[in-house]
């Protein structure tokens, strides 16, 4: 988000993962991102600074809204982690919950996200025509994965086996 900032970056440590505690980084920077709520820079730009695909989108133009989503929806939902395809989210779903990872065994229990995820409504395509946007990117018409991409996996296969929650909360990104 933002191109992320070299001068609002948290330390790392010798591994490469996030070594500033996330309250006191956010505490440190969060005027720079006013729209962002504090659970989606948790996510997204804390945990994954510097490595998101979506590294250009402007915060500044996005409002952010927890949402609601009925189950049968996960199927609408786009990611590119597994190239746009709802059967290659199952199959990568199926394949993180025969991990023994701590996500799997989280969904496994509970059959819901233990965080929500981040989307991004693109249904009107206004991505086509965002000057930021690398001009290599072609991105679907569709509410986009940006932060959660096994979370969606693992929802997409408990839901092709009929076993997921109620209803799921998100983040979703809607241009202001």
């Amino acid at each position: 988000m933002d191109n992320y900032p070299k001068k609002f970056a948290p330390e790392f440590d010798d591994g490469g993962g996030v070594a500033t505690p996330f309250q006191e980084w956010w505490s440190s920077v969060a005027r720079a991102f006013p729209n962002v709520p504090g659970e989606v820079a948790e996510q997204w730009l804390h945990r994954h600074w510097g490595h998101s695909p979506y590294r250009y989108l402007p915060s500044s133009r996005y409002a952010f809204e927890k949402q609601a989503f009925a189950p049968a929806q996960i199927a609408e939902i786009q990611s590119r982690f597994v190239d746009w395809s709802y059967e290659k989210a199952i199959a990568q779903g199926k394949h993180i919950n025969g991990c023994d990872i701590w996500l799997s065994r989280q969904f496994q229990q509970s059959k819901q996200m233990p965080i929500p995820m981040v989307l991004l409504d693109n249904r009107d395509g206004h991505l086509d025509e965002l000057a930021e946007k690398p001009s290599y990117e072609v991105l679907p018409h569709a509410i986009i994965v940006i932060e959660g991409h096994r979370r969606h996996a693992l929802a997409c296969y408990f839901h092709s086996r009929g076993d997921f929650v109620t209803k799921f909360d998100a983040w979703v990104m809607r241009p202001t």
